[in-house]
Order: C-alpha cells, then sequence, then structure tokens
C-alpha cells in the first residue's frame, strides 16, 4: 500500500529490512535526491503511423528523473513500431527536453521481473481509476491482473 501511494505521489518506497541498514540507505537516498533533474514529467510520442501507445501508470505519476538512476518506462503498443519518444520535464524555473528513438529491431522476449513489473504498473492504473470513479470493478480488476505474479493486491 505504501508503495502505490507513493507511486501516485511521483515518489518511490524505500525499505530497510534491519534498523542497523537504515542509515546507509537513508545516505543513498539523500545522495539520490541531490542527482534530481527534473520533475513534474510529462511524455509525448512521435510517430509517423497512428499506432497506440500507452504508458503506466499514469501521466500525473511518472517519476522524477534523476542523474543515478536508469528512467523506466512500462507501457503497451498496438503494433511494434518504431517512434521517438520526448521526455520534458521541469528543472527550476526551465524545461529540460529529451528526445529518444525506440526501436524494436532487437526486441527481445520480456522475462519474469519484467511481467511482473509490468503487472503492477497495470494494478496501479486500475487503483486509480477505481479512486477516481469509485467502481469496485478496477479493484476486482486490479486482483485478476496480480494474482498470476503471486503479488497481493492492495486492498482485501
Amino acid at each position: 500500500m505504501l508503495d502505490l501511494i507513493s507511486t501516485f505521489n511521483s515518489g518511490e518506497f524505500m525499505y530497510s529490512p534491519t534498523n542497523a541498514a537504515f542509515p546507509r540507505k537513508l545516505a543513498v537516498l539523500v545522495k539520490h535526491i541531490e542527482s534530481s533533474i527534473a520533475q513534474n514529467i510529462r511524455i509525448h510520442v512521435t510517430s509517423n503511423t497512428e499506432t497506440e501507445i500507452q504508458f503506466y501508470p499514469n501521466q500525473e505519476s511518472y517519476p522524477a528523473l534523476y542523474a543515478d538512476r536508469a528512467y523506466t518506462l512500462y507501457g503497451t503498443i498496438d503494433k511494434l513500431e518504431d517512434f521517438d519518444l520526448i521526455l520534458q520535464g521541469q528543472a527550476g524555473g526551465q524545461w529540460v527536453n529529451i528526445k529518444q528513438r525506440i526501436s524494436f529491431s532487437q526486441a527481445e522476449e520480456a522475462g519474469h521481473k519484467l511481467k511482473r513489473n509490468f503487472a503492477l504498473q497495470e494494478a496501479y492504473s486500475c487503483y486509480d481509476y477505481y479512486l477516481k470513479k469509485d467502481d469496485p470493478f478496477f479493484l476486482a480488476e486490479a486482483e485478476r491482473i496480480l494474482s498470476p505474479h503471486s503479488i497481493a493486491p492492495a486492498t482485501r
């Protein structure tokens, strides 16, 4: 549940298995926060075709961009066609634009860990729809998405 709340607030969840490990984890987190490049991330796509692309969890929940971490996006595309991805974010009072060509020429089948993480992102979208529309269907859908991966839903 804490991971879900932090995701909806463009944050991330930090866990320390022992009290002794906590000071080191906190020091790493502070150093990480100092390497911020941009916040309020927005994603735009340009393509030569009308390819449908959807990113998860949603436009309001993309995490901030940091220099010391890879920026991972999850999404779906209806046809494997190359496209240009444009990340925009605020750095102080200025906008930062990063353009990257996405190519599927050497795409590989997703492994278990990637499929599990993608299921979590899809479930986050279901929770978001539930909070916005108050429809229990979305809770059931999140549970359906998570159950094959042995992930407990956020609500029971």
